[in-house]
């Protein structure tokens, strides 16, 4: 079983990307964040267990270090807003040794 892990997997687009990869049963999506109430509450929605729903901030030192713990395949990063962000998360990711994929709105405007 692979892992998935959405970055902002509450938000606008994490929301519909972790809703289309829950439905498959050979994933373990996990849905992430620096808030849990909305984590918990998009996981309970989407049927996911609430082992699920993981604390993380993209901003954190340590980040590598958690999507190892948490042995993340695919790290896919929709949290926003994306202007002004540097590629520490992709970088991470990279130390991780997990794919990384990042989503965004074309307008620049993002509602997580």
């Amino acid at each position: 079983m692979r892992t998935v892990l959405v970055l902002g997997g509450y938000g606008f687009f994490g929301r519909r990307i972790s809703a289309a990869l829950a439905s498959t049963a050979s994933l373990r999506v996990l849905i992430a964040g620096r808030d849990l109430t909305q984590a918990s509450t998009t996981a309970r929605d989407l049927g996911l267990p609430v082992q699920h729903v993981v604390a993380l901030d993209a901003h954190a030192p340590d980040l590598a270090d958690g999507l190892r713990r948490l042995q993340v395949d695919v790290l896919i990063h929709t949290a926003g807003p994306f202007q002004g962000q540097d590629y520490a998360v992709a970088r991470a990711a990279i130390e991780a040794r997990s794919h990384y994929c990042r989503f965004h709105s074309m307008s620049g405007q993002d509602s997580t």
